[in-house]
């Protein structure tokens, strides 16, 4: 039994042909310049073009990863503030313990819900826990 390289390289049994005629037809696609391949190595004003416009987008994606790099915008500022980060994670936890904020979501999202399958704006939030307490003891 012939290797996997005897099948496709030298062409033995139909695999080669096969290959054979799926790489022709590639290489008359690059020469007609079908397909963004093809554009990219054809010649002329569409070939220019796509070259133009990669070269303006990669110009583009260099700059918004700079700016992202040096901190620029929100997105620089959460990849690269780790205080922003540990104040978020605060924040969330915050959130969790709290009773009235759980409450509060928990209404909300029922609410919601109750709205999407009624059709009806959200009902209003209700009445709170009595006696809840917040992550610093005190009451609400």
């Amino acid at each position: 039994m012939g290797t996997v390289y005897d099948t496709i390289v030298l062409g033995l049994g139909g695999m080669g042909s096969a290959t054979a005629a799926a790489l022709a037809q590639i290489a008359e696609d690059l020469r007609a310049g079908k397909g963004l391949a093809g554009a990219l190595f054809a010649e002329g004003e569409r070939a220019e073009r796509v070259a133009s416009n990669l070269d303006a987008s990669l110009a583009n994606l260099a700059s918004i990863t700079g700016k992202i790099d040096r901190g620029e915008g929100t997105l620089g500022k959460l990849v690269n503030d780790p205080a922003l980060h540990d104040d978020t994670q605060l924040l969330i936890r915050g959130v969790r313990e709290s009773k009235i904020a759980t409450w509060l979501l928990r209404r909300f999202y029922e609410n919601g819900r109750e709205s999407s399958q009624e059709g009806a704006p959200p009902s209003a939030l209700g009445k709170a826990p009595e006696g809840g307490k917040g992550p610093t003891g005190s009451s609400y």
